[in-house]
């Protein structure tokens, strides 16, 4: 038995698939833990028993990993390379991750993954995922994309959040995909966030939580695995773990009181868990020296014994699995070898490793195959206990079970299903909910607009006021559409402004760096700060509509009126809602609409807004309260 680096003895013992321990959460710090290597299984049922008896060493590894293999050495595969599925036909692995290069067109898509599964040794399915979170992070090109999490906590609706799910999950079980890798249970309380932002419900955990569980329902109600993420929470960090590793400040009690109530509070209810790539310098005592630097390092969350085993399955009770963000990215591949992060995430705890090695490439196969052997040999020779994956592959194939994932049955298809336009009339309503107003100067409800001039950053929000306007009976509105770009100069669109009544201008924040004027980066908000500017010379009205990050509604305050739609994601084609329509967001078009219908929307800010000092960046002033709303 390995010892923590803190003075505790822990017995890990199940609690039951799904069940939360009754110990308190106080525990990791009142008795001293070392960590069991054998764990009573008795979660498992008979089937997963039997299937894992046959199993051997190698086939019990590649069940533990989830590799991306679904765009092999080209953009995008109709069939599946025989490469591909002579992989799949070796090992029994646990499943596979399929990206936005294999969803251009869903047909394709249900076939990939249905081949996928036909070319599998394992007698259990595969998991086939994909992140399809809504809104700004959708893979399915055709799919319904939702307004996203942050929209759905502007609207604060547990019902329009289960129904998000509900219709996200039956177009991916329409596609044979069944592991979503959503909701995002993180808190986006840090301004400068550069990766969650309105991936999060809100930096409320009450709302997050009742939020993330409802759309998880709808999720699994249609016949998806929902996975709450990224634990123990990725909303307080200003860097990206996709490109860096970043450090979170903060001692345990200073998470369970934050960070951990959204994940706390649905982990009895929960079958999968996803990993951070964060350090934690207050709550970790172990360092490993980086592959790159040479320096001592933290040991990221992932491959944290701490955090996983002491935290999530001790302390939190959670017994279903727990599955690693991707081990390609940088805030693991950069400080660890492959075969090292491989091994330390099975012994912090983790059960699934997601994208575990690159294999993009005839190598890249070669080197997963490299990895499942020298793993293999790791366990035969006793330097990663036999015990401890068995865990694992029960936990794995006990969920798979609960989902019909054991059982030989012919799968479901329905590419259809994806885009309909039912699910885009659903999807609108749900959009409508989540638009905020936080400041009007008597200029709404909008009465008389007179010659309405519509500035957006990217060409494709332009369509976004036509599909506002197909849901408006008998408009007669006189509308001129720019792009920020299309103009020379900001004094073209000074020019504009000036022969307008009404401007509506849309800001899209994905990073503070934009929010000051002076620098090519802010170029967007210096062209809304001199329509402003010219529009009011004139007499005329300015209403800023915020699509990404709100938090540039403190930026604008020289406006009329602010709006909050929570995703800029434009129409890049407009939709006839044919399987071939490429995917739109609906969250410009629904604040359109309601300034355009003479409404009031009725959305609250999900998330404080900081006010900005002369310099352009986040004070620790609040300008706007979490829960704001002019409703």
């Amino acid at each position: 038995m390995k010892k923590l680096l803190f003075p505790l003895i822990l017995s890990v013992a199940a609690a039951g698939l799904n069940g939360c321990s009754s110990q308190s959460s106080e525990s990791i710090y009142d008795s001293t833990i070392s960590v069991g290597e054998g764990e009573d299984d008795t979660i498992a049922n008979e089937t997963a028993r039997e299937i894992l008896a046959e199993m051997s060493t190698a086939d019990k590894i590649a069940q533990m990993m989830m590799p991306l293999v679904s765009s092999y050495e080209q953009e995008n595969i109709s069939t599946l390379p025989q490469e591909i599925a002579d992989l799949l036909g070796e090992y029994s692995f646990g499943g596979v991750i399929i990206n936005d290069k294999s969803c251009q067109d869903s047909s394709q898509t249900a076939q990939l993954a249905i081949s996928m599964q036909e070319a599998s040794k394992g007698r259990a399915d595969l998991f086939v995922a994909i992140d399809q979170e809504g809104g700004y992070v959708t893979r399915l090109a055709n799919g319904t994309q939702m307004p996203g999490a942050m929209a759905l906590g502007a609207a604060n609706d547990t019902a329009a959040a289960e129904e998000a799910g509900s219709l996200i999950g039956e177009e991916l079980n329409a596609l044979a995909i069944n592991v979503d890798f959503a909701p995002c249970l993180d808190l986006n309380s840090n301004p400068l966030n550069p990766v969650i932002g309105i991936r999060s419900y809100s930096d409320d955990p009450e709302k997050a939580a009742a939020l993330g569980a409802s759309f998880a329902r709808g999720l699994n109600d249609s016949h998806v695995i929902a996975c709450f993420k990224h634990f123990p929470g990725h909303g307080d960090t200003a860097v990206d773990s996709h490109t860096g590793l970043p450090l979170q400040s903060g001692t345990y009690e200073d998470l369970k009181k934050y960070a951990l109530i959204p994940f706390r509070k649905n982990l009895a209810e929960a079958d999968m868990v996803m990993t951070a790539h964060i350090c934690f310098p207050d709550i970790e005592t172990e360092r490993a020296v980086s592959a790159s630097t040479g320096e001592e390092i933290y040991l990221p969350a992932t491959l944290s014994k701490m955090i996983i085993t002491g935290i999530l399955r001790h302390d939190l009770g959670f017994d279903g699995i727990v599955i690693t963000d991707a081990l390609e990215m940088d805030a693991i591949d950069a400080h660890f070898g492959p075969l090292d992060a491989a091994k330390r995430a099975i012994d912090a705890g983790c059960d699934m490793l997601l994208q575990p090695i690159e294999c993009q490439s005839a190598q890249g196969l070669q080197d997963l195959r490299d990895m499942i052997a020298a793993l293999t040999e790791a366990v035969e020779q006793g330097e990663i206990a036999m015990e401890r994956i068995d865990q694992s592959v029960l936990r794995i194939l006990t969920v798979k079970q609960k989902y019909g994932l054991l059982d030989v049955r012919e799968r479901y298809i329905n590419p259809e299903t994806v885009g309909s336009k039912a699910h885009h009339d659903k999807e609108w309503d749900i959009a409508l909910q989540g638009v905020t107003l936080v400041k009007n100067e008597g200029v709404l409800p909008l009465e008389n607009p007179g010659r309405i001039l519509y500035l957006c950053p990217y060409t494709s929000q332009l369509a976004a006021v036509e599909y506002a306007l197909d849901h408006l009976e008998g408009n007669g509105f006189d509308i001129r559409k720019i792009t920020f770009a299309e103009a020379e100069s900001t004094d073209q669109l000074r020019e504009a402004a000036a022969g307008a009544d009404t401007v509506i201008a849309v800001s899209s924040l994905y990073g503070a760096g934009e929010l000051d004027p002076r620098t090519e980066e802010g170029y967007n908000g210096a062209c809304i700060d001199a329509v402003i500017e010219a529009a009011h010379e004139k007499g005329a009205r300015v209403i800023v509509i915020s699509s990404q990050l709100p938090y540039d509604l403190a930026r604008f305050q020289a406006a009329d009126a602010l709006l909050a739609v929570y995703s800029a994601r434009g129409i890049a084609v407009y939709p006839d809602f044919s399987k071939e329509t490429p995917q739109f967001g609906p969250n410009i078009s629904a604040g359109l609409y309601q300034l355009l219908a003479g409404r009031i929307p009725e959305g609250a800010l999900p998330v404080a807004i900081p006010a900005i000092g002369e310099d352009y960046t986040y004070t620790d002033t609040i300008l706007y309260p979490s829960g704001f709303s002019l409703k």
